[in-house]
C-alpha cells in the first residue's frame, strides 16, 4: 500500500504580508516552474473543475496566473473550423524568421519567393513554422481572416491552404520548448490569438498600432474613413454607399471588402498618433 506521503505532493503554503508582497511572490512563479499562485479559503475543499461561491465543496479557490509571454508571428496556413465555423479557416499555422533579417530588402524578398512558391536555398532566410491556434478571436474578426485567407491562397492541400504571409498576429503563450513537430524545432504551451497586427488601411498612411482620432458622427460620405460597427465589432475601412448594402473597404491590396446591411458608423478618422 502506498502512503499519502509517497503518492501526493503538498504544495507550500505562500505567505504575503499584503497584496504587493504576493505580487512580487507571483512574479518569480516561471522560475519555479509553475503558472502562478493559488488564492484558496481556508475551507474550500479540493474538486474537479472551477470552484466558485456558494458550491457545495466550500468557498471559492482561484489560480491567480502571471501575464502570458507573447511574440508576433506571421500566419502561414490556414484550415478550415468545425461545427458553425466550418466553412469559416479559423485553424492557424503561424511561423518566424529563421534568423534575424538583415534588413527590409531581404525580407521582402523571402515573402516574393514564398509567393512564387520556390524552395528556400541553404543559409537563406526564410519563416519557419512553430505554432499552432484557433482561438482568441471574435467571430467577426475570424470572417475577416477568412476573407484575406481565400484571396492570398498559394496552394491547397485539402482542408488545408498556404497563403502569402500578410497577416501578423500577436500570439501569447505560457512557455517555450524543443520540439521536432515544427520546422524551427520549437513549440510553444496553450498558443491563443491576442490580436490582429492590422495593416488593413496601410495604403491610406493607417499603420499598426496607431491611434486614431475619430470625429464622432452617425453619417459618412462616400470615400471617407470611418470607425464602424459591423455587428458588435469594431473596424476602420473606407465607407461606400452601394445599391442594397454598404462596402467597407480596406486600404490593401490582399484583402477582401467587407459588405454588409448590419453596420453603424461610429465616427470619421480626422487625424491619428503614433509612437515613435
Amino acid at each position: 500500500m502506498v502512503s499519502t506521503a509517497d503518492a501526493l505532493d503538498v504544495s507550500p503554503l505562500v505567505a504575503a504580508a499584503d497584496w504587493d508582497a504576493l505580487a512580487a511572490l507571483r512574479a518569480q512563479s516561471r522560475a519555479h516552474g509553475v503558472e502562478g499562485v493559488m488564492l484558496k479559503h481556508r475551507r474550500a475543499g479540493y474538486g474537479s473543475g472551477r470552484r466558485k461561491q456558494g458550491d457545495p465543496d466550500g468557498p471559492a479557490w482561484w489560480t491567480w496566473k502571471v501575464d502570458p509571454l507573447t511574440v508576433d508571428c506571421v500566419l502561414v496556413y490556414a484550415q478550415a473550423g468545425h461545427g458553425r465555423r466550418a466553412s469559416v479557416h479559423n485553424d492557424y499555422t503561424f511561423a518566424v524568421w529563421s534568423r534575424p533579417p538583415t534588413d527590409a530588402a531581404e525580407a521582402q524578398a523571402a515573402v516574393e519567393a514564398i509567393a512564387r512558391r520556390e524552395p528556400a536555398r541553404p543559409g537563406a532566410l526564410r519563416l519557419v513554422a512553430f505554432a499552432k491556434a484557433c482561438s482568441g478571436l471574435s467571430d467577426a474578426e475570424f470572417a475577416e481572416v477568412d476573407r484575406t485567407v481565400r484571396a492570398t491562397t498559394l496552394e491547397k492541400f485539402g482542408p488545408v491552404r498556404s497563403v502569402r504571409p500578410t497577416l501578423v498576429f500577436e500570439l501569447a503563450f505560457e512557455g517555450i520548448g524543443a520540439s521536432p513537430r515544427h520546422k524551427s524545432g520549437l513549440a510553444v504551451r496553450f498558443p491563443r490569438l491576442l490580436r490582429i497586427r492590422g495593416d488593413s488601411m496601410v495604403k491610406a498612411g493607417i499603420l499598426p498600432d496607431d491611434f486614431v482620432v475619430v470625429r464622432p458622427q452617425d453619417t459618412a460620405a462616400d470615400g471617407e474613413i470611418v470607425v464602424a460597427l459591423v455587428g458588435e465589432e469594431a473596424t476602420v475601412k473606407r465607407f461606400f454607399r452601394e445599391s442594397d448594402h454598404i462596402r467597407l473597404q480596406p486600404e490593401n491590396a490582399t484583402m477582401e471588402p467587407i459588405r454588409t446591411t448590419d453596420v453603424q458608423v461610429m465616427g470619421r478618422v480626422v487625424g491619428l498618433f503614433r509612437s515613435v
